[in-house]
């Protein structure tokens, strides 16, 4: 059986009408084209669905048990592309969204609140990731877009680049390092690190990069979970540690010294990030966009 949504569109405005010709003009057929439409749908389902008369015609009593089903399939299509027309102007749809802590905690709040006033409809579900465990979210189809650390290019994953974030060194006042106005990594060769867990972080893989290519190599002193305890650490004297400049907002540094780190300066590139083999959704690529512009404008 091969029946057309034409053929569905023609016998529910017959109906209605009590009328070819007046169903004919709905469709903007002839109203022998018409007949011609009613006549295939009573053959594809072998029984006649009207009585026809010289003025009107009159549905049969399968006509009348075939309307409603008729009117349901009609409206459930009628539903389902006003749902993707909806979803292709960005009136509604869902995203899902991996973001590194201390992204959240600086560039996503301002940017989520705009996002919010223009898309109301579009669900949003934001979490926090650490470094690996983003990529690894992104790269399986766990969420539709991560913010996070470009570690290296891989091919399954498309990227834009949002911001370039120079890594800070944070130093308790005593140490004598908090006095200098510039510090290279080669000052902090053979100062005690307190570095963030290399499994959760891309500080710590940065950092041992930085120091490589000074030509030293830096065992830390202490290795611990978190910026903020990294944090807490220094402000016991029991060293300096190394955060990315976006964290310090989010940061207890009262009383301690931060300082750019040069020779060279290092970068975390903070990138937007998504599977290239899987089509954005458009509400997530309206979300990217809106990410893009906003940390555009933040860097004017």
């Amino acid at each position: 059986m091969n029946v057309s949504l034409r053929q569905l569109r023609a016998f529910v405005a017959a109906a209605d009408h009590g009328s070819f010709s007046h169903g004919a003009t709905e469709l903007t057929v002839t109203q022998s084209g018409f007949s011609l439409i009613i006549r295939e749908l009573e053959l594809q389902l072998g029984v006649r669905l009207f009585d026809r008369t010289t003025r009107r015609v009159a549905l049969t009593e399968a006509g009348h048990e075939f309307l409603p089903k008729a009117r349901r399939i009609l409206d459930d299509l009628d539903s389902a592309c006003q749902e993707v027309r909806e979803l292709r102007d960005k009136r509604r749809g869902k995203v899902s969204v991996a973001v590194l802590p201390s992204v959240a905690a600086s560039i996503m709040p301002g940017m989520l609140a705009t996002f919010r006033e223009r898309y109301p409809a579009i669900e949003l579900r934001i979490t926090e990731a650490h470094a690996n465990q983003l990529f690894e979210q992104v790269h399986q189809g766990e969420v539709d877009i991560g913010v996070g650390v470009i570690f290296e290019r891989h091919d399954s994953l498309g990227f834009t680049l949002l911001k370039k974030d120079p890594l800070i060194g944070v130093f308790d006042t005593h140490d004598p390092l908090s006095k200098r106005k510039d510090i290279s990594w080669s000052n902090l060769a053979d100062k005690r690190y307190i570095a963030i867990n290399r499994s959760r972080s891309s500080i710590h893989h940065l950092a041992s990069q930085a120091f490589r290519e000074t030509g030293h190599s830096t065992e830390p002193s202490f290795e611990v979970g978190s910026m903020t305890s990294a944090v807490a650490f220094v402000q016991c004297g029991l060293g300096f540690t190394v955060v990315p400049e976006m964290a310090l907002s989010m940061l207890r540094v009262e009383g301690l010294e931060t300082r750019r780190i040069r020779g060279p300066i290092i970068y975390r590139d903070i990138a937007a990030l998504w599977r290239k083999k899987r089509s954005l959704s458009p509400a997530a690529a309206t979300f990217k966009d809106e990410l893009t512009a906003h940390c555009e404008t933040a860097l004017r």
